[in-house]
């Protein structure tokens, strides 16, 4: 009589690529988006665009690459698919680097303490030029995080904890919900301080919740902060009091394509400059992103100060990370209907 098994085996099953939705919209719209655009900008698309949809056209196909492994008890074989390893759209490689990325944040980076996520939204003007410059979004960004520090360990001064410190872990989001481009930033803050007490051990102060005032303060001082930033450096137009464009007239092509993202239009083909064909309003979109009810806004700057995850829901913590860092594009948020996605291909491939 065999044995009864403990647990299941698992068994590898292969991926294919080839059968989402998302692969069958490449491989049908971009060749026609490479034509029309190559057609309009004597310079063409550039290497690194073509680059990021030719790998992506073959991330997992047998026929590009495979490794393989052989069993040493029986000598079965089993091949495995090369990944492209592509940064801007795949879902499988960007999926495996946010499975990776959130388990790191909370098995090693993030203390079991309150954490509170906290969600900052750029003006549209801004976020063209932040997309394309990311030193500058490096600093727009150490603007932000600066301030929301300083917020909570102030408020752990106020409640007499004089050295006390407090730190957050910051996502540069690119994307929104419509694959359009949109520049935004997601901070894992924790919600509150840390000080020394008198024997030398590491003591955690929870924070007491943001009031509306609180809130208004803090955007006003983000907003502050960036627009003086933008002045150093001599990038505020005279007449909008934002950021110019910034772009040499080489880089006008790209320019355009991403300008085009931002306010969701599609930037080539016969429907350029109209909206994209969607399975659901930007309206419903926007409206399920806004369900917070600790938010506040100030000259184009959203804040939005989510629920605390407790210390305890390590679990939950991981799922949000995992948000912060998914794919721009969701595979299972997509559906391919011929004719009707071939208009919205464009929007999605420069987001």
């Amino acid at each position: 009589m065999l044995a009864e098994s403990a647990a299941p085996v698992s068994t590898y099953t292969r991926r294919r690529p080839a059968e989402t939705a998302l692969f069958r919209a490449v491989r049908d719209g971009f060749r026609g988006f490479e034509r029309e655009f190559d057609a309009r900008h004597s310079s063409g698309l550039p290497a690194f665009v073509r680059a990021e949809f030719e790998n992506f056209l073959v991330c997992g196909d047998l026929r590009a690459g495979f490794a393989r492994f052989r069993c040493a008890s029986c000598g079965a074989d089993r091949f495995v698919a090369l990944s492209c390893g592509g940064r801007g759209f795949c879902v499988s490689c960007l999926g495996r680097r946010m499975v990776e990325r959130a388990a790191n944040l909370v098995d090693y980076a993030l203390p079991r303490v309150p954490i509170r996520h906290w969600i900052l939204s750029l003006p549209f003007e801004l976020r063209t030029r932040l997309a394309w410059e990311h030193e500058l979004c490096r600093a727009v960004l150490a603007v932000f995080t600066t301030r929301l520090i300083g917020f909570l360990t102030r408020k752990a001064k106020r409640d007499g904890r004089r050295e006390a410190r407090s730190g957050a872990v910051t996502v540069i989001q690119r994307a929104g919900s419509s694959a359009n481009l949109n520049i935004h930033f997601h901070s894992l803050a924790l919600d509150g301080a840390f000080s020394m007490d008198s024997c030398g051990r590491l003591e955690f102060h929870p924070a007491r919740s943001p009031t509306p005032n609180e809130l208004a303060e803090l955007t006003e001082s983000i907003h502050d902060g960036v627009l003086a930033l933008l002045e150093r450096r001599g990038l505020l137009a005279s007449d909008t009091g934002m950021p110019e464009a910034g772009f040499e007239p080489e880089e006008a092509p790209m320019a355009e394509l991403y300008a085009a993202s931002a306010q969701q239009i599609v930037a080539v083909g016969s429907r350029a400059g109209k909206k994209p064909y969607r399975l659901r309003s930007a309206a419903t979109a926007l409206n399920l992103q806004k369900t917070g009810k600790r938010s506040t806004r100030f000259g184009g700057f959203d804040l939005c100060a989510t629920a605390v995850i407790p210390a305890t829901h390590r679990d939950r913590l991981e799922k949000l990370a995992r948000y912060l860092l998914r794919p721009p594009i969701p595979e299972s948020h997509l559906e391919y209907d011929g004719e009707c996605f071939s208009g919205c291909y464009r929007l999605g491939a420069v987001a």
